[in-house]
């Protein structure tokens, strides 16, 4: 009994070895047979060709509009100029060369899959200045100014209003476009919003219209000694 057991284990490993041998012949492309992104198999070809699989399942994804919410109002961000990008080929070269885990050679023989994370890089400046154009678009806050009348200039205080908050609203948007990448699912992203004060105070009107009010003193001439 115990030789059985010895002979069954011997066998067992030559077994795996073969399998492990036979996975490495097989699977010699670029990106391994079985490499998965997101559900979507990229693998078995040259790195080109993941690329081009890849784009094709989720390049329509990486390019939706997010839909987004800014007190109320519903506005649309373009990926692409918030510089929001699924970078499929950083992806492709991530997942690309040989893997040398037994458990995924011989795997990839039995269709199994190897999962690789999608590169999904955020430039935080350009998102910065398309929410900064959104919190424009969408405030409720305004400045004060100066009203010319006839003969006198009158202070018009500003109000305070509600505006984006941006350093808030650049996570919100961030986590919601991986989210629609990875899902496919559009959902309405609702942005947290702040109280806004008018960056011109009463004070400094004040002072301008009293200066506008105020009339010049006149020059005087000096006549010059011949």
């Amino acid at each position: 009994g115990r030789s059985k057991l010895v002979l069954l284990g011997v066998a067992a490993v030559v077994l795996l070895g073969i399998a492990y041998g036979a996975g490495l012949l097989l699977n010699h492309a670029e990106v391994p047979k079985g490499t998965t992104v997101l559900g979507v198999d990229i693998g078995g070809g040259t790195k080109e060709e993941a690329v081009a699989k890849l784009d094709a399942a989720l390049g329509e994804r990486a390019k939706k509009p997010l839909q987004l919410s800014v007190d109320g109002k519903e506005e649309q961000l373009d990926p692409a100029k918030a510089g929001l990008t699924l970078d499929s080929q950083e992806t492709v070269r991530g997942a690309a060369g040989s893997d040398y885990n037994p458990v995924s050679v011989i795997g990839s023989l039995f269709g199994g899959e190897r999962p690789a994370d999608p590169v999904i890089p955020v430039d935080e400046e350009k998102l910065g200045v398309a929410l900064t154009d959104l919190a424009g678009a969408s405030g409720s806050a305004s400045d004060g100014t100066i009203r010319f009348e006839p003969n006198k200039a009158v202070a018009v205080p500003g109000k305070p209003g509600k505006t984006l908050d941006a350093g808030q609203s650049l996570i919100s948007v961030r986590d919601a476009y991986r989210a629609q990448v990875q899902t496919g699912q559009e959902r309405l992203v609702e942005l947290p919003v702040t109280t806004s004060e008018p960056t011109i105070t009463k004070a400094e009107l004040d002072r301008t219209s009293r200066a506008r009010r105020t009339p010049s003193s006149p020059g005087r001439c000096r006549r010059s000694s011949p």
